[in-house]
């Protein structure tokens, strides 16, 4: 049996913490023996040892790839650990603290494409990196094809990289007592056709977007848009959507899960970097088609199951919108799409690549 080390510096449940929990969560226990090392005040701890999985806390200064003053808490963990693989999620830092464990493998996974920086891009940081790479021996994992461009552009080889999308769990259905009163709870009309856009309000997410285009619909009184999550944007975009009898931001919730059971289309509208959504993948085994930006995977997500946007264009995605409301041939066949592209974003298929990948990479160092 192997023993895998897995570090992740999220002290919040993002969307790098969830793929993490469900690799935890699917991993056969029978060939792998999980450990996770995070920080201490991470919201993400007690959910894995809730999945009987070994916690090492790390100090709360581990919070960032970067976060050397962790390094000697990192060390001390590897040297008592002592795992035959180490898998890092943006935490450079505990890569750097492996350097010494010459027969240690070691996997990290790339959950975005933003651009890289100028000083990222520069020959003595190429330099530095493809120097790590070769003393670390690292393998990538990039949660789409849109990340290998970046990780390039950084000196990284290109045989280092394998790509892995992510994979979200099985959204279990609702029945239709329970979703007509989750329906009047968050006042959205009985028979509306429902726009869902789940994700995180900040910058670069394009829920000003959204509002846009629900302004240009709100003579359809048949059409309603929900967004779902929390962020420092959140007060601005419900003070901005006062009034407006058609649009709810209803903030973070918990039951995410439930009030997915009600979306009739599933948005992603980012301008800035995306690689799997969860949020998508999640609809997917809901059989909700999508309507996405073409940014980072997005596009390759959206084959047979949806629509494709350039990014910042209300009116682009309320003709989309529009053209799905009203088109049923149309939606039933990407309704059909997206549950048969589920499980290539299934959690369990995530799981099983990076299992074979481990099993290849434990072979061959």
């Amino acid at each position: 049996m192997y023993k895998i080390l897995h570090v992740i510096t999220d002290k919040n449940i993002g969307g790098a913490g969830v793929l993490t929990l469900s690799l935890l969560r699917h991993t056969d226990r029978t060939r792998f023996a999980p450990v996770v090392a995070l920080p201490c005040d991470s919201l993400l701890l007690p959910r894995a040892r809730a999945l009987g999985v070994r916690v090492c806390p790390l100090p709360p200064s581990a919070d960032g790839t970067l976060a050397l003053a962790a390094l000697p808490e990192m060390l001390r963990i590897l040297w008592r650990e002592k795992p035959d693989l180490l898998h890092t999620n943006a935490a450079l830092f505990a890569r750097l603290a492996a350097l010494p464990f010459r027969r240690m493998a070691c996997v990290d996974t790339k959950h975005c494409c933003f651009p890289p920086s100028p000083l990222q891009k520069s020959a003595p940081a190429r330099l530095i990196n493809r120097a790590l790479e070769r003393a670390s021996e690292v393998r990538y994992i990039l949660t789409a094809e849109a990340a290998r461009g970046p990780l390039l552009l950084c000196g990284s080889s290109p045989s280092r990289a394998t790509v892995i999308c992510g994979g979200a769990e099985r959204v279990p259905r609702l029945d239709e007592a329970k979703k007509e009163a989750l329906r009047a709870s968050l006042g959205i009309p009985k028979d509306a056709f429902v726009v869902g856009y789940a994700a995180r309000v900040e910058r670069g997410k394009g829920h000003e977007h959204l509002l846009a285009a629900a302004r240009l619909l709100s003579n359809r009184k048949d059409i309603f848009f929900l967004a779902v999550g929390g962020g420092s944007l959140l007060p601005a975009l419900q003070k901005a959507a006062r009034g407006m009898k058609n649009l709810v931001f209803a903030g973070f919730r918990a039951d995410i899960g439930e009030i997915m059971n009600l979306f009739d289309l599933n948005l992603n509208l980012s301008y800035l970097s995306e690689t799997s959504p969860l949020s998508l993948s999640e609809g997917m085994s809901l059989g909700i088609p999508i309507v996405v930006t073409r940014i980072g995977g997005n596009a390759a997500m959206a084959k047979g199951c949806g629509i494709v946007l350039p990014p910042r264009n209300p009116r682009a995605l309320a003709d989309a919108i529009l053209r799905l409301a009203d088109d049923k041939s149309l939606y039933t066949s990407l309704s059909s799409g997206a549950r048969r592209r589920y499980p290539h974003y299934s959690a369990p298929h995530m799981t099983a690549k990076t299992e074979a990948l481990y099993l290849w990479l434990l072979k061959h160092k």
